[in-house]
């Protein structure tokens, strides 16, 4: 398990406070800190008001003509149109994975 206490005792820090303190929990951040640093570390200025917004993602089309094409091919003969209102419900109910165990 990761914790403070842990990371301490296996960086071989002395354990001269007790944990679960803020300004003791504090003082062994920045104990860890000095073992784990390295010039490759570089500061980075916090900005808490940046949002980082992820690109709209497009919605995808069901091309059904494709779909009920594949069938013919599969049965070897044209879908009535029964046929392909089930099919077409059927996909749309299969990409919910409500029946999926």
């Amino acid at each position: 398990m990761l914790s403070l206490q842990n990371a301490i005792e296996v960086l071989n820090i002395p354990i001269t406070y007790s944990f679960h303190n803020a300004l003791y929990d504090a003082y062994y951040t920045a104990e860890i800190f000095k073992k784990i640093y390295t010039s490759s570390i570089q500061p980075k200025i916090y900005d808490p008001s940046y949002i980082k917004i992820k690109p709209a993602r497009r919605k995808k089309q069901i091309d059904y003509d494709s779909l009920i094409q594949q069938f013919r091919k599969m049965y070897g003969r044209n879908m009535t149109e029964e046929e392909q209102q089930i099919i077409k419900l059927a996909y749309k109910m299969g990409k919910t994975h409500q029946f999926l165990k």
